[in-house]
């Protein structure tokens, strides 16, 4: 939300109102829900008054000094998208936008950036193969390629490590509304019946030809789009697909960038081993882990060429 948000007086208060409005506490401890529904949301909508506050002072703040170099660009796009609403829905709404924006783009982006850093540390043929790639697309794009969208686009294979990453550690429910009746594996299904997929269960199923589901293995993606696009989903497909997975793919790929082959790279040791174990309980999103995935790192002595 522009430079001035990174004040303390507007951080703190912007922090605490996420940290209430975090579903992620709901995704591995469904308990936490019942409060949520005791409570008829009075905690989240506090918080939501809390970062409308907070939005609304950063946006009279940028309106009345006309500092460009302070100016967010976002907030103003997204006032721009709703200047035909009065000035009170219109503020909610940006609130809303923005809140949902950090839910999709933070919680499960450094979640699955998380796993994929994770799984990448206990397979190091897979890593080599990363490390390769990256210094590869380096060569050909100059050392700052991270920072070219082009560039990126060439990490095809992080891109399956990504994928497979997501459809190990993917807990998603997705629904799906009946819109006419129909019959389903012998079952009549009234119009406006609610039917839940869980990706956990649909992710694990393979092919004939494919390595078992609880094995990592990169090529599963290509192996799946070759038999139908649609047996594995991480992201979603057509009209219902993440909006922010091009966002997702791209953070992911610079963090790896930075952590692996950039001039700050890390030599990185993981003090656990694969499988890593999930919370029973969990339900929805990208899962987390059981018990903590404790990685010694030092910086690295030396370029990694492999």
């Amino acid at each position: 939300m522009g430079p001035r948000s990174a004040q303390s007086h507007y951080l703190d208060r912007y922090v605490a109102a996420f940290e209430s409005l975090d579903v992620e506490q709901g995704f591995q401890n469904l308990s936490t829900l019942f409060v949520t529904l005791i409570s008829k949301k009075y905690y989240e909508k506090k918080a939501l008054d809390d970062l409308e506050q907070v939005l609304r002072e950063l946006w009279e703040q940028q309106m009345s000094d006309g500092d460009e170099a302070e100016a967010d660009p976002n907030l103003s796009s997204l006032h721009e998208m709703y200047k035909h609403l009065p000035d009170d829905k219109r503020m909610r709404q940006v609130t809303i936008d923005v809140f949902q924006f950090h839910l999709a783009s933070q919680a499960n982006t450094y979640a699955s950036l998380s796993w994929t850093l994770s799984i990448l540390l206990t397979h190091k043929e897979h890593l080599n193969h990363v490390i390769t790639e990256l210094n590869t697309v380096a060569e050909a794009y100059g050392p700052d390629f991270m920072y070219s969208v082009e560039a990126l686009d060439q990490l095809t294979f992080i891109e399956s490590v990504v994928q497979e990453s997501l459809r190990i550690a993917q807990q998603s429910i997705t629904l799906r509304k009946v819109m006419r009746p129909c019959r389903f594996l012998g079952k009549a299904l009234p119009e406006g019946l609610y039917i839940a997929t869980l990706l956990s269960v649909t992710n694990s199923e393979v092919g004939d030809n494919e390595p078992p589901a609880e094995q990592f293995d990169p090529d599963r993606t290509s192996m799946a789009r070759q038999a139908s696009q649609y047996s594995i989903s991480t992201f979603g497909h057509g009209f219902h697909a993440c909006p922010g997975q091009r966002f997702a793919m791209a953070l992911t790929k610079v963090v790896l960038a930075q952590l692996l082959v950039g001039k700050h790279s890390l030599d990185m040791a993981a003090l656990f081993s694969f499988p890593i174990s999930i919370p029973e309980s969990t339900v929805g999103a990208v899962a987390r882990a059981l018990h903590p995935c404790v990685v010694n790192y030092t910086k690295a002595t030396q370029k990694k060429d492999v």
